[in-house]
């Protein structure tokens, strides 16, 4: 069988090489300028490795920020979402900074709409619907067109969570993961039951977590740890199965956290990003190590200066190439055997035959197509050979079903 890569000689790899590093440097994430005196909030971004924070607002979009909401990206759309008030939030445009609308949710005061997070696959968002007489918190979600909010859990899934760790997804598995109850809640999008509970235990000198991120480069949850007692904070990978947080360093890497940051992943490079409110900090996934830490800086200047609530549209939503095509029909499902794989490694991919041609096409983790095979009607399986294809995250896409993912491990 003609073997899927082969159009990938090792001349067209090499070639492909810079476009690599340059997709890398250039990797932007969104957030919110703040100035103290006079209070006003700008839509911004940062330039990881050089800490320049460049306005995109021509004008200030607020006075303020309601924080427990967090923000998110829709990159299909190009929104940035933030929330100012109670059940009410801010869709900003991210080319040119300004409101493109007001998004009131249907929810009776005084009940909220936290720690949210963008779903690529359905066009939703995702939070805790908090409510506090009584004082309970459900999986739920939000369109972001009609303010419709859906309650998924059918009872409370805890009674609070932790802001510092914030929220993340796992756009794959199916799962959103927030900090409640002393430990790692993992909650199924469709259910809004746990399918994650477990309490946290940890390898270090280290009580909090903070900043949890999913990384759908290889699968794992990262977050950065630190004393209740003591200064410090050590980068930290998260095992969801048993709780065990495991500091990838032992040296500090920052003193403090800024509570109002967020934190993200560049899947493709494998850096992890966050800021203590001085500096941008980017440190590797795999070693722990610090990789820059320039200090925040204003353009223009004199400027705002914090640099708040930063969101990318990475691991949630780098299925959003419109090319992949997912499908609404959950029904329709392609299996992959043995998934994941080893690198180099033939998987043997299953799906629904259906009468007519359709195409098959591979993504890489940052959402460029590293294969296209067009099949034949009635065709419902197909053999793939992996040597050319480098350890790493990929997502399998044929026309018309849902799209999943493979994993290449080393």
């Amino acid at each position: 069988m003609t073997r899927l890569i082969k159009l990938f000689a090792t001349a067209l790899l090499a070639m492909l090489l810079p476009c690599a590093v340059k997709a890398q440097s250039a990797f932007t994430v969104y957030g919110l300028a703040r100035n103290s005196n006079p209070a006003q909030v700008h839509l911004a971004t940062i330039q990881p490795g050089t800490g320049v924070v460049s306005e995109i607002s021509p004008v200030p979009l607020t006075q303020g920020y309601a924080l427990n909401p967090l923000s998110a990206i829709d990159p299909v759309n190009d929104r940035f979402y933030f929330g100012v008030g109670p059940g009410l939030l801010l869709s900003v445009d991210i080319n040119t900074g300004l409101i493109a609308d007001t998004v009131t949710l249907n929810i009776p005061f005084p009940t909220y709409f936290d720690l949210m997070q963008y779903n690529c696959r359905d066009s939703s968002m995702y939070g805790l619907y908090r409510t506090n007489n009584p004082t309970a918190c459900y999986l739920a979600k939000a369109d972001m067109n009609t303010g419709q909010l859906t309650v998924i859990s059918p009872s409370p899934v805890s009674l609070g969570y932790s802001l510092n760790a914030k929220s993340t997804l796992d756009a794959f598995n199916n799962i959103y993961y927030y900090f409640g109850a002393g430990g790692l809640l993992g909650l199924d999008l469709t259910t809004g039951l746990p399918v994650v509970q477990v309490p946290f235990s940890f390898t270090g000198p280290v009580q909090i977590v903070d900043m949890m991120t999913y990384n759908c480069g290889d699968g794992n949850l990262y977050c950065v740890t630190r004393s209740s007692s003591s200064q410090g904070v050590y980068p930290a990978r998260i095992n969801t199965s048993t709780g065990l947080v495991t500091n990838l360093s032992t040296t500090p890497i920052a003193s403090f956290i800024s509570i109002n940051a967020m934190s993200e992943i560049n899947p493709a490079a494998g850096l992890f990003h966050f800021s203590n409110g001085s500096q941008f900090i980017s440190f590797d996934v795999n070693t722990g190590n610090v990789v820059s830490s320039p200090p925040l800086s204003f353009s223009p200047s004199p400027g705002n200066i914090f640099f708040d609530l930063i969101a990318r549209d990475n691991c949630k939503c780098f299925l959003s190439n419109p090319n992949v095509g997912m499908a609404e029909t959950a029904a329709a499902v392609v299996k992959i055997f043995p998934n994941p794989a080893a690198e180099g490694q033939p998987v043997q991919v299953v799906f629904p035959a259906e009468g007519k041609e359709r195409v098959m096409r591979i993504y890489d983790i940052a959402g460029k197509m590293v294969e296209e095979r067009n099949l034949q009607a009635g065709e419902n399986n197909l053999l793939i050979y992996t040597d050319q294809l480098p350890a790493g995250s990929y997502v399998l896409a044929v026309e018309g079903l849902n799209p999943v993912k493979l994993l290449l491990t080393q």
